[in-house]
């Protein structure tokens, strides 16, 4: 029996970065059923890049996984156009770094919002992969704009592309990557020290910004001068008129040890009790009065696929694409940064922090920011070295000939 390839219609640009677009798209399956959905593609440009392809799998087989109200779903990975494409349910919302842009947050939804992510969190590292395993997912780049609320007060946590997780086939291997957003990124994370805490200082950075809108700025990388930085933050949500006990909360998420933070489950519930103790409206409530009065950007339907209608190749969960190990793009800014390590590292020194990072770090994108290297005792003789060599030697020599002819004077 022949299955009919699903056909998209696709309609406009719902985000651009620099590694893949997000579209709008209408499918029609067999029978003549119809139904919205997004489209996560990787850009033309980078769709040869072997990890980056592979991280897009990966991000398909991860979402494939994991059920939770507030994690964005994943319906297939296809081919379109000869590209790979993750084929999402489509979320009518706002994320909240828009929402930011144009409002405030009451504290009684934050604590809604925050208790949510908390619980996906949880249930993400701790969902059951196909061996009966724990998936062990870490999402690493939480933050505003990768948090969505619809008008109806439902939370969606979307772009699973730099996480992390344990199951059988997966095919993205890079290890000595740290991954992350300026701002939001666990200072543990620059030393790819890697566990759910780290999403948990994500989530405290949101949170610092939802309830005192205190944006986050490049992580420290000295625990003296990050006391600092939250003690100022803090203060400054407590002259807003935060309550003690959410800024007690946000301290703790955003302590410098790892092993100091509370779990997700423990910001979960303890979101949970502020909600319960404030008077401020229910989440669905203010964003149903709230959300729809924020502007959209008007419709982009540029897009550089060869057609406004494509024809589903069909699913594929295969090899394609493993081989050589690529370097991931550093982008900074709006985009996560992922940077790739090459042996042995010097520690980053506490030096303006976006240069420490930037110290780590390999480009292969003429287009990225200008990276730098510390760099090794060797490397830095790696030039001077053979030359002083050159120049003794022949400097040796000369002498020798000017002995040897004075001798036979």
């Amino acid at each position: 029996m022949s299955v009919t390839p699903r056909r998209y219609e696709i309609q406009e640009v719902l985000g651009r970065g620099g590694f893949g677009t997000v579209y709008r798209a209408r499918v029609t399956s067999s029978g003549g059923f119809t139904r919205d959905v997004a489209l996560k593609v990787l850009n033309r440009e980078v769709q040869a890049n072997v990890e980056l392809a592979s991280r897009l799998r990966d991000e398909a087989r991860m979402l494939g996984m994991l059920r939770h109200r507030a994690i964005v779903k994943a319906d297939g990975l296809v081919l379109l156009d000869d590209r790979w494409t993750v084929v999402m349910e489509l979320v009518e919302g706002l994320d909240l770094r828009r929402v930011l842009e144009h409002t405030t947050v009451p504290p009684g939804a934050a604590f809604e919002i925050v208790a949510e992510v908390a619980n996906a969190l949880h249930v993400a590292h701790h969902t059951r992969n196909a061996a009966g395993e724990p998936l062990g997912l870490l999402h690493r780049d939480i933050k505003p704009s990768n948090i969505l609320v619809t008008e109806h007060g439902a939370v969606k946590i979307v772009d699973f592309g730099g996480a992390r997780g344990n199951f059988a086939n997966r095919e993205a291997k890079t290890r000595d990557t740290a991954y992350g957003s300026p701002g939001y990124v666990a200072p543990e994370r620059l030393d790819l020290d890697e566990r759910p805490a780290g999403d948990v200082f994500s989530l405290g950075m949101v949170f610092l910004e939802l309830v005192g809108r205190v944006s986050g700025r490049d992580t420290q990388l000295k625990p003296s001068r990050h006391r600092r930085r939250i003690e100022q933050a803090t203060q400054q949500a407590r002259a807003r008129g935060v309550p003690r006990d959410a800024l007690n909360l946000v301290e703790r998420m955003l302590a410098w040890a790892p092993e100091d933070r509370p779990t997700a489950r423990d910001v979960e519930r303890t979101a949970r009790a502020l909600r319960a103790s404030s008077d401020d409206p229910w989440l669905a409530e203010w964003a149903d009065a709230t959300l729809p009065g924020i502007a959209r950007p008007p419709p982009d339907r540029n897009h550089d696929f060869s057609a406004d209608v494509l024809l589903e190749s069909g699913d594929h969960l295969t090899d394609a694409g493993q081989g050589a190990h690529s370097t991931i793009t550093t982008f900074y800014d709006s985009q996560p940064f992922s940077v790739q390590l090459e042996g042995p590292q010097p520690k980053a020194r506490a030096r303006g922090n976006r240069s420490a990072m930037e110290s780590r770090g390999v480009p292969v994108d003429p287009s990225a920011p200008t990276l730098l290297r510390e760099p090794s005792p060797a490397r830095g003789r790696g030039v001077l070295g053979p030359a002083i060599a050159v120049f003794l030697l022949v400097f040796c020599g000369g002498l020798l000939a000017l002995a040897a002819w004075v001798s036979a004077q």
